[in-house]
């Protein structure tokens, strides 16, 4: 079979010169082309540079060979020079045009990123930020204690384990961040959490995945928990850095949350949420043997029934870019949102990256935390009890400071005193530091039912009772979360 054959209008040397040094000033801005390489093919500025000189050159070719699946920059053309006569009007208003506009090669994908490269790539270097030009931080940047090799600089169009193709930022966390990914071999959606260099946390979290993983998943709550799907790592400028892929999610509670009118879920939803939630734990605490110890309305979030979202996702992200800030080799994206789904799936409980050592939110925190008093599965259900609260009256139940942010601990128990009463004394003598926390040293503060808004008459009892099932002093006197399923209100 002979060459294909393709016709160009011809273009003067002097319009080539301009290509060309239009498209250096441009480089020297983007410093990352690949991001919009639709296949996985990754091509570097230098690549690029001289993809495009190569380019002009074939335009003023009439034949030559396209070898499928060649990367660009070694095209594998076979030319044969035209010489003709050319109109400098015509060669101008080209010069105005989009660069690839005249180009159409539909056998070659290779040459196909090409052109989504340049002609998105005007619109992308009016969205990156020059790190020496400003001093706004952006996303991870934001942390206290951020250094630049603390997170791997994933990029966008980069393909992992040869099978993982990033598409987009979903979102970063104090110790991670998460991007939208195509495997190219399952052909479907994942999710890619990528850790900071290698910690304590992150061994814990990978511990309990790989325990996870060794147990029967036939119990509905097991379906409620977030499904390690692979695990890798990637070599970073100052260490290794853990990755998890697991299957794409929606918008967490929390998210849900502040999209309810009043910042509060209904009485409807709030069931429906805790239902999902004690079938999870129940499946922790009685077949897992595990406590999740960081239980948070952001740490659930809701399965995806409505692929479309993601697709829209990918679609968006190569249309309009997500800005971006470049640091040398470095680039810091912003991240890009879902968009809401015509319908939910159910939720699932996520993160389990801290489960002994220092544990919990702040204001979640069990009393045998604070205490010193060493803690089971019970301080998980405390946490669900303190977080109906906030998702549900749309403030905390313990604020856990006073006035000048001093003596928190002492403050928290105080608040605690005011809700339960003050605390046995054999269970505080379990205390470390039992000196120190006095039924004298703990003032009262307003008591539960009169911070309750949203219901009233028996219901508000009923569920105020509910409460109290998970907020208790003694451990061993809160409800596990499979008696908790039976109550009254919750099945109301």
């Amino acid at each position: 079979m002979g060459p294909r054959r393709y016709t160009y209008l011809p273009i003067s040397q002097d319009c080539l010169k301009t290509k060309i040094e239009q498209t250096k000033n441009l480089l020297e801005k983007l410093q990352l082309i690949k991001t919009f390489i639709p296949s996985p093919i990754c091509i570097t500025a230098g690549e690029i540079t001289h993809c495009f000189a190569t380019y002009l050159q074939y335009r003023r070719t009439s034949f030559f060979r396209v070898v499928p699946g060649t990367p660009p920059g070694i095209f594998g053309l076979r030319t044969r020079t035209v010489n003709r006569k050319y109109d400098r009007k015509t060669e101008q208003a080209r010069l105005r045009q989009p660069i690839l506009e005249t180009m159409r090669m539909q056998q070659n994908p290779s040459l196909l990123a090409l052109d989504t490269v340049f002609n998105k790539a005007a619109q992308l270097a009016t969205l990156t930020l020059d790190a020496g030009q400003t001093k706004e931080l952006l996303e991870e940047e934001n942390w206290e204690w951020y250094e630049p090799g603390l997170f791997y600089p994933v990029r966008i169009g980069e393909v992992f384990k040869s099978r993982y193709q990033v598409i987009g930022k979903l979102g970063y966390g104090s110790r991670s961040t998460a991007w939208l990914c195509r495997d190219l071999n399952g052909h479907k959606y994942v999710t890619l959490k990528v850790c900071e260099r290698e910690t304590a946390s992150i061994r814990r979290e990978m511990a309990a995945y790989d325990h996870l993983s060794t147990i029967m998943m036939r119990k509905e709550g097991a379906l409620l928990i977030r499904e390690l799907l692979d695990t890798f790592k990637l070599q970073g400028s100052q260490g290794e850095h853990h990755c998890f892929v697991h299957e794409p999610l929606g918008m967490s509670m929390e998210t849900l949350r502040r999209l309810c009118p009043g910042h509060k879920l209904t009485e409807e939803l709030l069931k429906l949420f805790l239902i999902h939630l004690f079938l999870a734990l129940d499946f922790l605490h009685t077949d897992a043997k595990m406590i999740h110890a960081d239980l948070q309305a952001m740490n659930v979030h809701l399965r995806i029934e409505d692929e479309s979202i993601l697709r829209y996702f990918e679609e968006s992200e190569m249309s309009d870019p997500s800005p971006r800030k470049v640091y040398g080799d470095r680039v810091i994206y912003e991240s890009r949102g879902l968009r809401a789904p015509k319908s939910s799936g159910r939720p699932v409980l996520c993160d389990f990256d801290t489960y002994t050592g220092d544990i919990q939110p702040y204001v979640y925190r069990a009393p045998e935390v604070i205490l010193g008093i060493p803690w089971t599965y019970s301080v998980d259900i405390w946490n669900v009890g303190v977080m109906i609260w906030d998702i549900f009256e749309n403030k905390h139940l313990f604020n856990a400071q006073d006035g000048n942010g001093e003596s928190l601990s002492l403050y928290h128990l105080a608040e605690m005193v005011a809700i339960l009463g003050p605390p046995p004394l054999d269970y505080l003598r379990r205390s470390r530091t039992p000196s120190a926390y006095t039924k004298n040293s703990l003032e009262c503060f307003d008591d539960a039912e009169s911070s309750e808004e949203n219901l009233e008459g028996e219901n508000k009892i009923l569920f105020l009772k509910f409460i109290r099932k998970m907020l208790r002093w003694v451990p061993e006197e809160r409800h596990s979360a499979k008696q908790l399923l039976e109550d009254p209100w919750l099945r109301s």
